[in-house]
Order: C-alpha cells, then sequence, then structure tokens
C-alpha cells in the first residue's frame, strides 16, 4: 500500500497506518480485535490534490 500511494501517478506521497492489536475484551475474555488510526489527508505540496 505504500509502494502504491508512493508512486506519483496514484497519490505521489509518503503514508503512515497506526494499528494495535487487542486480545482481550473490557471483560477480560478472549476477543481479539484491530484499532487502527489511518490519517484522511495529506500536506505541503500535495495541498492541491
Amino acid at each position: 500500500m505504500t509502494i502504491i500511494a508512493a508512486n506519483p501517478e496514484h497519490l505521489g506521497a509518503r503514508i503512515r497506518i497506526a494499528a494495535v492489536l487487542h486480545t482481550l475484551g473490557s471483560a477480560m475474555t478472549h476477543h481479539p480485535h484491530i484499532h487502527m488510526i489511518v490519517p484522511a489527508g495529506i500536506g505541503g505540496k500535495f495541498n492541491n490534490r
């Protein structure tokens, strides 16, 4: 995904994604799930896209 986004024909930018894997729910039972933060935009010289 980062390689495709860096290609000038697509987005031409470096993107970042933060993810955390949780294996327990609030009741301390086995409940695997993932929380992710994905930026919705880019700044700098790419503001016109």
